[in-house]
């Protein structure tokens, strides 16, 4: 039932393009902490939002052939494996205030926890659930997630589907890909941001290596009509492209 689901979620993407709807991405440096040796890279979270034009909602974001959606890292993602989560509509709530829930490695859409949706930290409008004032010697967060941290209460979480999308490494084990060409991910229905920003989380990765990605994603106009943005070079008039959407490592060409 879900692969029926997400199919059609998928095909969803490809009916038309009507508008803009797409703003941009905001790659979010939402928690930092020095690496354990001197000299060494830090780790680094990163939040990655879809910024959306008032009124449009997110519909799925995708991968097809020759079109792979992607994040990368030149080393490894780290992920909590006491309390971690794969997606993060799974994220256990009441775990985010124990060192390291709240900086684990997952894709989402929209959602942060069991109960909140994601917020980017300047639009944060209600304080923080996570503590760095700890037991000297015990590994917390940084200060400034003890004032802000990114959530904000939902009415419902519905359940994010993944259909062709791997993500064991973000649960148990350690990788540096997540990679789909055939692959989509979405809820059943759509999802707008938190705020009257309308921008929507689709993955929080924490590595200290280099970050990269290509994303397509397909949107919802308000009048019903479906927007299909893409990373890569489009092959038919009904696409279009924004640059935002592929973050390159260094040297690297663009699509």
């Amino acid at each position: 039932m879900k692969h029926r689901l997400l199919s059609a979620l998928f095909l969803l993407v490809g009916l038309g393009l009507s508008a803009q709807g797409l703003e941009g991405v905001l790659v979010e440096r939402y928690h930092e902490m020095l690496g354990a040796a001197p000299g060494s890279s830090p780790l680094v979270t990163y939040r990655i939002y879809l910024d959306l034009e008032p009124g449009y909602a997110l519909l799925s974001v995708y991968g097809e052939k020759d079109r792979n959606l992607f994040f990368r890292t030149s080393t490894r993602f780290f992920n909590d494996s006491l309390n971690g989560a794969g997606s993060g509509d799974q994220v256990d709530a009441k775990a985010l205030a124990e060192y390291p829930a709240a900086i684990d490695s997952w894709l989402t859409f929209g959602f942060a926890s069991s109960v909140h949706k994601a917020v980017p930290l300047h639009l944060d409008p209600d304080g923080s659930i996570l503590k760095a004032d700890r037991s000297e010697g015990i590994t917390t967060y940084s200060n400034s997630l003890s004032k802000r941290d990114g959530l904000v209460p939902a009415s419902t979480v519905p359940e994010v589907m993944y259909l062709h999308i791997t993500r064991s490494f973000l649960e148990n084990l350690s990788g540096h890909v997540i990679e789909t060409e055939v692959g989509a991910y979405g809820v059943l229905g759509h999802v707008k941001g938190a705020t009257d920003e309308n921008v929507v989380l689709i993955a929080q990765l924490t590595t200290d290596g280099e970050l990269s990605y290509a994303i397509n994603a397909g949107l919802r106009a308000p009048d019903g009509s479906i927007v299909k943005w893409l990373a890569y070079t489009p092959k038919a008039d009904d696409e279009r492209q924004h640059p935002a959407l592929h973050l390159k490592p260094v040297g690297e060409a663009r699509f």
